[in-house]
């Protein structure tokens, strides 16, 4: 807002509001005061980001707007999803938040555009398309993976010593290579970052690669904005460009984060099957020797 109506590349807010949402179950009058106190952040972060009286109230209306779309889609949604916990109910889960995150967005956007575009200078369909992906691309990094973390994730990495020093190891690292790339602009080395998420995504599963994705934002989004890194070497026509640029980046490392947690847990899940069929194969040996057994015994006798 600072710079002519900019926004930031990634706005993880509103999905932090809707993770709170859809996983605490508090009654409906308590979830509008969460939603009150969301509208107070809102007007907060806006008013500390420069922006004035009207665009604080604007954007805030448009960010409500969102919240709202985005967690009555997820909810009637998932009721019409079937009741078995198979890959068919887990595909309709991840396809309603999705959905969700291209959708509300959408509607957001077409609130907060005529007056961004005022105020940028930008054309209508540039600050609609600059909204929507600030926005969709937040929900899409934070929606799967902050509905997926469970607290067993949690207290598997502080149940050892080496557990946790891993964890941390995992973490330093995609800092320190994200700083190595983001704080230069000499060679375009975007393609370390994945090799630098997948250690903390195969180790820790979905609380890593949420964690390595939200560090490579925090770091790649500021140095990116003071002309660091590697999108520093191409040369746009405009200023959203490159913001749109490091969106698309932000994207595809977050879906390949995903992707690999997703085949991990499919593995683990198979492993578990199998290994169930084996003790369940076993005991049924086992009862069907003991009835013979008593068989033959009572044939004896």
């Amino acid at each position: 807002i600072r710079s002519g109506g900019a926004l930031a590349p990634l706005w993880p807010a509103n999905a932090l509001i809707l993770v709170y949402l859809l996983r605490t179950p508090i009654q409906l009058h308590i979830r509008g005061d969460v939603l009150f106190a969301a509208v107070l952040g809102s007007i907060a972060a806006n008013l500390a980001g420069g922006a004035n009286f009207a665009a604080t109230l604007w954007f805030t209306m448009a960010n409500g707007l969102e919240v709202f779309v985005a967690y009555w889609w997820i909810r009637w949604r998932v009721q019409h999803v079937p009741g078995a916990d198979d890959a068919r109910s887990r595909f309709w889960r991840f396809s309603a938040l999705i959905q969700a995150s291209l959708i509300a967005p959408a509607i957001g956007a077409c609130v907060a555009a005529p007056f961004l575009s005022r105020l940028s200078g930008a054309p209508m369909t540039a600050a609609w398309l600059n909204w929507w992906s600030m926005a969709a691309l937040g929900m899409l990094i934070v929606l799967p993976i902050g509905l997926r973390i469970q607290s067993g994730e949690f207290r598997r990495l502080s149940m050892t010593r080496k557990t946790t020093l891993c964890a941390f190891g995992s973490i330093a690292l995609v800092a320190a290579v994200s700083s190595f790339v983001f704080l230069q602009d000499r060679w375009p080395l975007l393609f370390l970052i994945m090799p630098a998420v997948f250690p903390a995504a195969y180790r820790h599963r979905a609380i890593g690669a949420a964690g390595s994705i939200f560090i490579v934002a925090l770091i790649a989004a500021p140095l990116t904005a003071q002309g660091h890194g590697p999108l520093s070497l191409v040369r746009f026509h405009a200023s959203h460009e490159q913001q749109i640029l490091l969106q698309f980046f932000f994207l595809t490392q977050s879906l390949m984060a995903l992707t690999i947690v997703a085949a991990l847990d499919d593995r683990d899940n198979l492993r578990y099957v199998v290994e169930r069929r084996e003790i369940e194969s076993y005991e049924k040996a086992q009862a069907q020797s003991r009835l013979l057994m008593s068989v033959a015994h009572e044939m004896r006798s």
